[in-house]
């Protein structure tokens, strides 16, 4: 009796699952729309882009010259990067104008302080730290302030004083002097590795630091700070470092003074006639080092200013094109041809040289190699050769 009683819902069980079946299989046979297969289209190139300019990266240096408006739109047209003291400081605006891309950088010195007398600010001011900081200054060996040869209203600080809070004094008064102008950052001068350059401007300094390690000890952790405190306000740090390498350290700037700046100018780059006339030109062997070094700091995105000393004469300043042109790293190194951060002699380099610099070289296509003893770099339009023994730069043009 039960086992008839639950046939029919047996029964029924599988007439709902047939029935189930056959509606599926009836949907899966009806006629289905079919999504035509995309064509295969052929790759189409883009357009290239036109290359960019192969133009050198003049960098200029104008320090104490009153401008006026068409001085400082002049000065603006003519170079990609600017140096300058406090005697620009009322014609940022309009130089931004005339070139948005100008890069703009105020020119302080890191180790004196002194009283401000005009509107070419060179130093931060000394304000009240005779009364308050006595023990930031660097002394004689009689126990006198120590007054450097640039003039005797310089008063120099000891780098040690970092650590007192001359470190965040230096940065406030920097910060302060470019506060709502368009600079973008801060070129600081004297920036020495060895006691020894300073006591070539400051002959009578005491003999607080003994060897240069002790002077490397608290020089480097200064400037390390004044770096670290203008880029925590966005705003870069180049040094003149003085010289190229240490006492104890040929790659110093490598090893160590690369981590305490966002670049540097080297103030005699190919040739040195501004200090030496009778022996212009750097050594085969000193250039190439100075190459390296450029090479390692544009290579991690570092500013360059190379300021090279030519005599005033067409070979010359066609040398130092070419020793840049080696080492021409877009958008960070720079050409300065340095002349005393003259404005009249600006003019004279543009006026009688100008050509020279508006030359489209092409972009640089590697890096450079030696070969039969002369450099070579290719370039988009043509190769650079330049010989550091006879001190001549060609271009060979590919025609491009």
């Amino acid at each position: 009796m039960k086992a008839k009683g639950c046939f029919p819902i047996i029964y029924k069980t599988i007439l709902v699952l047939s029935l189930g079946l056959f509606l599926l299989l009836s949907q899966s046979c009806s006629k289905q729309p079919v999504e035509p297969e995309p064509e295969l289209q052929q790759q189409v190139e883009p357009e290239p882009e036109p290359e960019s300019p192969g133009k050198i990266l003049y960098a200029a240096k104008i320090y104490s010259t009153r401008l006026t408006s068409e001085d400082a739109s002049w000065i603006a047209s003519h170079c990609d990067l600017l140096i300058t003291d406090g005697s620009s400081d009322d014609w940022t605006f309009e130089m931004k104008a005339t070139n948005p891309n100008l890069r703009l950088f105020r020119y302080l010195t890191t180790c004196l302080v002194k009283e401000p007398v005009n509107t070419a600010v060179t130093s931060v001011p000394i304000n009240n730290l005779l009364e308050e900081h006595d023990n930031w200054f660097w002394r004689t060996e009689g126990g006198d302030y120590v007054y450097p040869v640039e003039g005797p209203d310089s008063y120099l600080i000891d780098p040690a004083a970092s650590t007192d809070g001359w470190s965040d004094y230096w940065a406030t008064e920097a910060l302060n002097l470019i506060d709502g102008l368009l600079y973008e950052g801060v070129h600081g001068d004297l920036a020495a590795i060895d006691v020894e350059s300073v006591r070539e401007k400051c002959p009578e300094i005491d003999s607080r630091y003994p060897t240069e390690a002790d002077f490397h000890a608290a020089q480097e952790p200064c400037l390390s700070s004044f770096h670290d405190r203008l880029n925590a306000n966005d705003k870069l740090l180049i040094l003149n470092n003085v010289t190229l390498g240490s006492g104890i350290d040929r790659d110093y700037l490598t090893n160590t003074r690369i981590y305490s700046e966002d670049g540097f100018n080297d103030q005699a780059y190919a040739m040195k006639a501004k200090y030496y006339p009778s022996d212009p030109f750097l050594g085969a062997e000193s250039q190439e080092f100075q190459m390296e070094v450029v090479e390692v700091y544009s290579g991690f995105g570092k500013t360059l200013v190379l300021g090279a000393q030519p005599r005033v004469n067409r070979e010359d300043i066609l040398y130092c094109i070419g020793c840049y042109l080696l080492v021409k790293q877009d958008p960070y190194v720079y050409l300065n041809i340095d002349w005393d951060g003259n404005y009249n002699n600006m003019q004279m380099l543009f006026n009688d040289f100008g050509h020279l610099f508006e030359t489209d070289y092409g972009q640089p296509l590697g890096p450079r190699y030696e070969e039969n003893g002369v450099w070579v770099r290719e370039f988009s339009r043509g190769t650079v050769v330049v010989n550091l023994e006879t001190h001549t730069f060609e271009f060979r043009d590919n025609g491009n």
